[in-house]
């Protein structure tokens, strides 16, 4: 067990590193937050990192592996801690060649008074329509009874699903041109419509990303926020999610008790924690430990999910129910060892790349 555990301390140093080149002299928070390295590694710490600590204790958590038994397992997860310190080092390393550029501004403020009155009516026909599709998927998921994933597997569903999206990125530019106007009750309707849609379909994911997208244009616009208030902020934010789908149960079946079961911490930690970030680290160790998998460089740009899908969990693929190889294991499909190397080194480039088209900017 001591090499499970030197593994995890490199990769504690190696964020260590990471937050420590994220550091920025002028304290502005916003360039801390959205830094891309940032963000990968508070994914990493909860997706791959935390799971690997829980994992090299008996009886040795691999989400969706429990039928090979605990020995089985616990063989298996010192491949799955190589390949996740392998993509960590290289993508750090990739990351640290654009490591001396992008110094500049973004003005926040500019952005909001530089919105033009067709640019907003534009944002407002793009929202309209996005929301009534998000309603007619809604309503055609409520009175189907089957699974979510069944709505676009016809080629209506596919062109709804797509003109769908025009709601999200509309959505949060929208909602921070109203905040910076102080028109909070028109606010309050843009969310109202929009969160309403989201609630029939039980697609969480597409409320969270818009709503990281409106607090990232306001990191950018009010440069500081308290600390406390933005972990306030997340936990809410988080709480609210975790939520949705109880709620829509509950308002389905016109009885609430499943809702009030809900509001408890072990449910929040198992929805939030082991139901869904558990597994990334699980189906990336069956992919480098099984290895079964014909390696193709097509993986590394259309990614692996249905390749894995139906090599591992076949049935549930079926079903209409699929997760994803993670990001690292679609590298190492991509080409073994030496894919995953050169992948990770070739993202965390793009990540410094990133890095500089965001903060340049004036």
């Amino acid at each position: 067990m001591f090499l499970e555990f030197l593994i995890i301390f490199l990769q504690f140093l190696l964020l260590f590193v990471f937050f420590w080149l994220n550091h920025s002299r002028d304290r502005l928070l916003y360039k801390k937050i959205l830094n891309p390295l940032c963000f990968l590694s508070f994914f990493y710490l909860f997706w791959f990192l935390l799971p690997q600590i829980i994992a090299i204790f008996p009886p040795y958590q691999l989400v969706g592996l429990e039928y090979q038994g605990a020995e089985f397992r616990s063989n298996m997860v010192l491949s799955g801690q190589v390949a996740a310190l392998l993509f960590l080092f290289f993508v750090g390393a990739g990351y640290s060649v654009f490591l001396k550029s992008g110094k500049g501004v973004v003005n926040g403020t500019q952005f909001i008074q530089g919105i033009r009155k067709w640019e907003f009516v534009l944002l407002l026909l793009f929202f309209f329509v996005g929301v009534v599709s998000i309603f007619y998927l809604g309503l055609q998921f409520q009175s189907s009874g089957e699974m979510r994933s069944e709505l676009v597997k016809s080629f209506e569903g596919k062109v709804v699903t797509a003109i769908s999206f025009f709601a999200n990125f509309s959505f949060s530019v929208l909602s921070l041109i109203l905040l910076f106007k102080k028109r909070y009750f028109l606010f309050l309707l843009l969310f109202l419509a929009f969160a309403s849609g989201i609630l029939l379909t039980g697609a969480r994911g597409r409320l969270l990303w818009p709503l990281l997208l409106l607090c990232s244009f306001s990191l950018i616009y009010v440069r500081r926020l308290p600390l406390m208030l933005l972990i306030i902020l997340g936990f809410s934010l988080l709480a609210f999610l975790l939520l949705l789908d109880p709620l829509m149960i509950s308002i389905r079946e016109g009885n609430f008790e499943r809702l009030y079961d809900s509001i408890n911490l072990a449910y929040f930690l198992e929805s939030l924690i082991y139901r869904r970030s558990f597994d990334s680290f699980s189906n990336l160790t069956a992919l480098v430990f099984y290895d079964e998998i014909e390696y193709r460089i097509g993986y590394f740009v259309l990614g692996a999910r249905d390749v894995f899908m139906n090599n591992y969990y076949p049935l549930a693929y079926e079903s209409g129910v699929g997760f994803g190889a993670t990001y690292p294991g679609a590298l190492f499909l991509s080409g073994g060892y030496l894919g995953l190397i050169i992948g990770s080194f070739v993202f965390g480039a793009f990540l410094g790349l990133y890095k500089v088209l965001l903060f340049v900017c004036k």
